[in-house]
């Protein structure tokens, strides 16, 4: 696993589960867990808060250390009492059957490599008269948002982790890091050069569409040989064995973004870091 994974990543997914959006859905729903209660995707603990006195345990699920290390954290100066679990949701849970009063699921279904497996041991542990507390992702009801969510697959896939991961491997320095949801305001600028350009407002929507790793990388040659792990603009001119011909099928959507000179480095360095 790489240091991408086990240690950027996990704060990744922290920073972008903690939107007030989500947070608001987590204070709705989560307080209503009784008894003995059985998280399956922990992560950092977010849901920890919003337990009430009504909880006796709560049994948290959780692969990725790191994540772990968050939630037990936030468990420790919480009020509730929490036991980790750390495994896949698909293994065979240490829990007796029909012995769990509440199964807290939010946001998790999708990142199941076997969902029905993992369902199967839920069942397996929940009462008869227990109840699933389940938040998930769902297709939209507009058409236009339909087509965001399409083009947005990869990302729901966890392709950043991968991506990011071959930036490491070819030997880069990230001088700097960050998870933002960039403003119409900056994309315009960001794609300032291209603003006569037919593509331009396609690539604003793109880049202001959801959350996005801005990264200030350094090396040797860095512009040119980050751009041959880019790989070409259009993805069916890029390379085998680059981010884009591998991930991408759409210019306007080719998954990365590479500054094409030192100076559109600088500038757009400045745009999401201000001065370094």
């Amino acid at each position: 696993m790489s240091f991408y994974a086990r240690r950027v990543l996990p704060h990744i997914i922290n920073l972008a589960m903690k939107n007030k959006d989500l947070t608001r859905l987590r204070g709705a729903w989560v307080p209503q867990a009784r008894g003995e209660v059985l998280e399956v995707g922990i992560g950092s603990g977010l849901n920890l808060p919003f337990y009430s006195s009504e909880v006796a345990r709560v049994y948290g699920i959780e692969p990725s250390v790191a994540l772990q290390e968050m939630a037990r954290r936030r468990a420790a100066v919480g009020r509730t009492k929490v036991e980790f679990l750390s495994q896949s949701a698909e293994e065979v849970l240490p829990l007796a059957d029909k012995s769990v009063d509440t199964i807290v699921m939010t946001w998790t279904l999708c990142s199941i490599p076997d969902a029905p497996r993992a369902l199967a041991q839920m069942k397996r542990v929940l009462k008869a008269d227990g109840r699933l507390l389940f938040i998930e992702h769902g297709r939209s009801p507009d058409a236009g948002v339909v087509a965001w969510q399409d083009r947005l697959t990869p990302v729901q896939r966890r392709l950043a982790g991968e991506i990011l991961g071959r930036i490491e491997a070819r030997g880069f320095d990230v001088r700097a890091g960050k998870l933002v949801t960039a403003s119409r305001a900056l994309g315009e600028e960001h794609y300032a050069e291209h603003k006569e350009k037919p593509f331009y407002g396609e690539l604003v929507d793109f880049i202001t569409s959801g959350p996005l790793v801005a990264m200030v990388l350094e090396g040797p040659e860095a512009v040119k040989a980050a751009r041959q792990v880019i790989g070409s603009t259009n993805p069916l001119e890029a390379a085998t064995g680059s981010i884009r011909g591998d991930f991408a099928i759409e210019t306007g959507q080719n998954m990365v973004h590479g500054s094409d000179s030192p100076e559109s480095a600088a500038r757009e360095a400045e745009l999401f870091f201000g001065e370094l």
